[in-house]
C-alpha cells in the first residue's frame, strides 16, 4: 500500500504527540511551584469558588484562567488537572509548530527535528500559552498565505485564533493583527483577486463568533471592563517595556540581563539579536524578489518574523531568564525553520555566505538552548524532576514529588496554615506565593497575588489599601517570603512594604519563622495540624 505525503505527515505528528505524552508522564508530578503555578491555580480556584472577576488582578486574559475554572467545575478541584493543562498546551504548540513547518518547508523530516527542540525543553509550564498563542496565528496565518485556492474557512481560522489571542494575552493579539493585515494586503490589494471579500468575511466572521460569546458573557456579568482595559493596557506595556528594558543594567520591576561572566545564558540571551538580524536582512534584500514569484512566500516571511519577535520583549527587555527564553522558543523555532526554508528556494548566489552564517548560528543557538534548557528547573523539561524524589500530598490535589528541601518548607506552611486557619478562610501571601492559600484549601485576602517593589511607584495606593485590608479583616495568616523578586535587596518585600510588616506585627500573637519565611499568626488555633 502507498502512503502518500498527508499520511506520512499525519502519522509523524501521532508519533510526535505520543512520545511528548510519554516524555511529559515521566515527570508530571515533579515540584510544586507555589508561586506561578499556584497563582494560576488559586486564581481558577478562586473564579470556580465564584470570585468575582473584578475582585481579581489578573495577570493575563481572563479565558485562560477560565479553562482552569472550567476543568474544576467538570472533574473537581484537583492540581493534577492544572499539570494536564499546561502539559497538553505544551504538546499542542509542538504539534501546530511541527504542522506548520513541515508545510512551509516541504520536508517533514526537519520540522520534526525543530519541533524536537521544543518538545524536549518545552516552555515554562504556567506560561506555555505564549507559545500556544504564537503557534495558533502563526499556523492559521501561514496557511492562508500558502493556499493558492484559499477559502472564507481560512480566513475563519486566522480570526479565531487572533479572537483567543487577545482573550488570552491582547499583546500577542494585537502583533499579529499586525501580520495578518499585511498579509492580506500582499495577498489580495496588488492583483484584485475575486475571492478577497469572502476571505476577508472569514476573517471577520472567526474573530465574531470566539470574541463576541466571551464578550457578551463579561459584559453581562459585570466584567466586561476587565476586557477593554487588557486591551488598552497592553499597547502600553509594549511601549513601557521597549522603553525601560532598553536602559542598562536593572530598573524598577526588571531584571538584568547577563553580562559575559555566565558565557551560556547570556549566549541565548544575546544570539537572537544576530540571528534575527540576519533573517531581516535577508527579509529585505530577497523580499521584492520572492513577493514577484511567489506572494506567498513573501507573506509567510512577514508571519515567520512576527512570531519570531512576538515573545521577544518578554525575555529580553524584562526577564531575561532561562524561564522566558524557553517562552520565547516556540515562535522563534518556527520563523528559523520558515526562513531555512526559504534559503533552500532561493538562488540569488550573492545571499549565499549570509544564508549559511545564518543557519549556522541557528543550528548552533538550538543546540546551546537543549544542553542549557535540558537539565534545567526552570524549563518544562524533565530537568524539574532533578533531585525531587520526596512525596508531598497536601488539600486540592496536590500529591507530587519534591525535594527534601522543599518538603521541608512545604510541610512548615501546610501545617502552619491549617493549624491556625479554618477551611475557606483567607489569608496573606506576599510577595508571590498564592499556591499555599490552593493547598490548603484556603482563600486569599488581597486583590493582588503577584506584589513587587514596582507598586508603591506604579501603584501609590496599594500599600495603604492592602493595610486597611488586613487590619479590618484580621486574616488568621499572613505569610512573608524573603525573596529578591526582582533581582535586588529594594525588592525584597521586608524593604519596600515595611509599613505593612509593621502593621501586621501590631496584631499578630505570634511570630513564626520557617525556610526564607516569616509568619505572623492572628487569630487564636482553630484547628489541629495533621500527623
Amino acid at each position: 500500500m502507498t502512503v502518500d505525503r498527508n499520511q506520512t505527515l499525519h502519522l509523524a505528528a501521532a508519533a510526535l504527540a505520543l512520545l511528548s505524552v510519554a516524555y511529559y508522564a515521566l515527570y508530571i508530578n515533579a515540584g510544586f511551584n507555589y508561586s506561578d503555578d499556584g497563582n494560576y491555580a488559586q486564581t481558577a480556584y478562586e473564579l470556580f469558588l465564584g470570585r468575582p472577576p473584578l475582585d481579581l488582578d489578573l495577570s493575563y486574559g481572563l479565558m485562560w484562567y477560565q479553562a482552569g475554572a472550567a476543568l474544576f467545575h467538570l472533574f473537581g478541584v484537583d492540581f493534577l488537572l492544572v499539570r494536564l493543562l499546561f502539559f497538553g498546551t505544551i504538546t499542542l504548540t509542538t504539534l501546530l509548530v511541527f504542522y506548520s513547518l513541515a508545510r512551509a518547508t516541504g520536508s517533514i523530516l526537519a520540522a520534526g527535528l525543530l519541533a524536537a527542540v521544543i518538545a524536549l525543553v518545552p516552555a515554562f509550564p504556567a506560561t506555555a500559552f505564549y507559545g500556544l498563542c504564537v503557534a495558533l496565528n502563526a499556523a492559521a496565518q501561514l496557511r492562508l498565505a500558502r493556499r493558492k485556492d484559499a477559502t472564507a474557512m481560512d480566513g475563519a481560522l486566522a480570526g479565531a485564533a487572533l479572537a483567543a489571542s487577545f482573550q488570552i494575552r491582547p499583546d500577542f493579539g494585537f502583533i499579529f493583527a499586525g501580520s495578518l493585515a499585511v498579509t492580506v494586503l500582499l495577498l489580495f490589494w496588488p492583483r484584485r483577486q475575486s475571492y478577497a471579500p469572502r476571505i476577508a468575511a472569514g476573517i471577520v466572521g472567526g474573530f465574531a463568533v470566539v470574541a463576541l460569546p466571551a464578550a457578551a458573557l463579561a459584559f453581562a456579568g459585570g466584567y466586561g471592563s476587565i476586557l477593554t482595559r487588557q486591551y488598552l493596557d497592553y499597547p502600553k506595556l509594549l511601549v513601557g517595556l521597549l522603553l525601560n528594558g532598553l536602559t542598562a543594567g536593572p530598573t524598577l520591576g526588571l531584571l538584568a540581563r547577563p553580562g559575559l561572566a555566565a558565557p551560556g545564558l547570556a549566549a541565548l540571551v544575546y544570539l537572537p539579536l544576530a540571528i534575527f538580524a540576519a533573517a531581516g536582512a535577508y527579509f529585505l534584500l530577497t523580499i521584492k524578489d520572492t513577493f514577484k514569484r511567489d506572494v506567498g512566500a513573501a507573506a509567510q516571511m512577514v508571519i515567520a518574523l512576527a512570531a519570531g519577535v512576538a515573545a521577544f520583549p518578554h525575555y529580553f527587555l524584562y526577564r531575561p531568564d532561562i524561564s522566558h527564553i524557553a517562552n520565547f522558543m516556540p515562535g522563534f523555532v518556527l520563523m528559523a525553520g520558515v526562513f531555512l526554508g526559504r534559503l533552500k528556494e532561493n538562488g540569488i548566489v550573492v545571499l549565499r555566505p549570509l544564508a549559511f552564517a545564518g543557519a549556522g548560528l541557528t543550528g548552533l543557538y538550538f543546540v546551546l538552548y537543549l544542553a542549557i534548557g535540558l537539565p534545567s528547573p526552570a524549563t518544562g523539561s524533565i530537568g524539574m524532576s532533578t533531585g525531587r524524589t520526596e512525596p508531598f500530598t497536601a488539600a486540592n490535589g496536590v500529591n507530587v514529588k519534591v525535594a527534601p528541601g522543599e518538603l521541608a518548607q512545604l510541610t512548615f506552611l501546610r501545617d502552619t496554615v491549617l493549624a491556625n486557619s479554618r477551611p475557606g478562610d483567607a489569608i496573606v501571601c506576599v510577595p508571590y506565593c498564592p499556591g499555599v492559600a490552593f493547598m490548603t484549601g484556603r482563600r486569599m485576602l488581597l486583590h493582588n497575588f503577584y506584589v513587587d517593589d514596582t507598586f508603591p511607584q506604579l501603584r501609590p495606593r496599594w500599600l495603604a489599601t492592602a493595610i486597611a485590608e488586613t487590619r479590618a479583616a484580621r486574616p488568621p495568616v499572613v505569610i512573608v517570603q524573603d525573596w529578591a523578586i526582582n533581582g535586588t535587596e529594594q525588592s525584597r518585600f521586608a524593604n519596600w512594604a515595611a509599613t505593612y510588616i509593621d502593621a501586621v506585627k501590631e496584631q499578630a500573637r505570634d511570630i513564626l519563622t520557617g525556610p526564607a519565611t516569616t509568619i505572623y499568626l492572628i487569630n487564636p488555633t482553630t484547628e489541629t495540624p495533621p500527623s
